[in-house]
């Protein structure tokens, strides 16, 4: 079983959203405070 505590950095990594909706919009707003480069 895998380390629940092991988190992996998705700073400086490209994500992929399409459409944000209410649950998305709060998340990418997260991630691109984190510094994550984010395309829509």
């Amino acid at each position: 079983m895998a380390d629940i505590d092991q988190r992996v950095s998705l700073r400086g990594q490209t994500v992929g959203f399409i459409g944000l909706g209410l649950m998305g919009r709060p998340m990418s707003r997260n991630l691109l405070k984190s510094g994550v480069r984010l395309l829509v």
